[in-house]
Formats: C-alpha cells, structure tokens, sequence
C-alpha cells in the first residue's frame, strides 16, 4: 500500500495544507516570514511580541474569511511604524471590511482586513519625529465651553466643564494640539459626525 511504499523508498507524504485563517497566517509567518517581518519594523519595539500578536489576532473569529494577503500587508504597516494593533494601547486596529469587487459581470463581496490608525498611534508617531516638541490631545463635553477661531489667528478656547457629563455619549469635538519645535503651535479637530464617519 501506499504507507509501505512511502517507508521503502523514503518518501515523506505531503503535509495537508492548512484551510483556516489562522493556519494561513502561521504557516506564512514562519521562521522566515517572521524574519522577513521584523526586518521592517524599528528597533525600539519588541519585535517577537509583535509576532506574536500578530498570531494571537489571526485566531480571532472576526477575520474568518478575511483575504490573509490583506491581514498581512495590513499588519506589515503597523509593525513598519512601530504600532502594535489591537491592544490596551488603542495605537491602531486591524479591522474586516466588505469590499464589493466587480468579477467579470458581476459585483461580488470581498472580505478584506484594513488598518486603522488610532489618534493615540498619530501622537506616539508625532512624538517619535524630529518636528515635534510635544503634542497632546483632548476630548470635549456638551457641558464644556469650547470655541474654535480659524483664519489668520487660529485658536482653540476650551474651559472643561468638571462638574458636566463626561460620558461617551456626549462627547462634541475631539481635538489635539502640538507644539512645534523652534516655535509656533497647531492644532486639528474632529466633530461628532467626523468621529462616526471613521468608526465606520
């Protein structure tokens, strides 16, 4: 039979080849995608962490039937910039999208992992460059007084309101500021309907 012909003539049968997502990612992360990996990402983090992350996400029901190609070049980009996705940190998230595709004459859906950067992730990348002395971000309240003035002057006015709601639910404006170095300050917003738009 087969298994005695294998063992006389030495011939190791073909392992099956892995169908699940995880077992896509695994065996593309191996000892030299790993390697190939890592290569991209700066020194200052800990690279075997992020590997292993890296496999601890793929195991997640939410990317089943997700294209592996997408979850890869996706986490490929964080661990470029130094970002670890998914975690308390809230740098940056790899989340699955429904693309529709158009497939000879017809559109069909297409599961698909994407990177989303997370304001968090922006300050730790300002933080990390050459231009920036600080930067800090703020959430606003309904119950706050908050004023933004554009134009030649730009300026933000905002008096916390500490004895005001301060539950998700009401929050108005997310903004950050940063202070430049040689001088001079900048700032940018996000509304209510902004804040929506990139969580969807």
């Amino acid at each position: 039979n087969t298994e005695l012909l294998n063992k006389a003539t030495g011939i190791q049968p073909e392992k099956p080849k892995t169908t699940t997502f995880k077992g896509i990612i695994t065996s593309k992360l191996d000892d030299r995608g790993s390697k190939a990996m890592k290569s991209l990402m700066p020194d200052h983090v800990n690279k075997d962490a992020l590997i292993r992350t890296a496999l601890l996400l793929a195991g997640r029901s939410e990317f089943n039937g997700c294209d592996p190609i997408t979850f890869l070049t996706s986490y490929a980009t964080a661990a470029q910039m130094g970002l670890q996705p998914n975690t308390p940190l809230q740098h940056c998230w790899l989340l699955p999208y429904n693309r529709n595709v158009k497939v000879g004459n017809e559109w069909k859906k297409v599961k698909e992992v994407q990177l989303q950067l997370g304001y968090r992730g922006m300050i730790d990348l300002a933080r990390r460059s050459d231009q920036i002395e600080s930067i800090n971000a703020f959430v606003v309240y309904k119950d706050d007084e908050f004023t933004i003035t554009l134009g030649l002057e730009p300026n933000i006015h905002h008096v916390p309101n500490l004895e005001g709601s301060r539950s998700d639910k009401d929050i108005n404006f997310v903004y950050a500021v940063a202070k430049l170095k040689g001088g001079g300050t900048q700032f940018e917003y996000l509304t209510l309907a902004d804040i929506t738009k990139a969580r969807m």
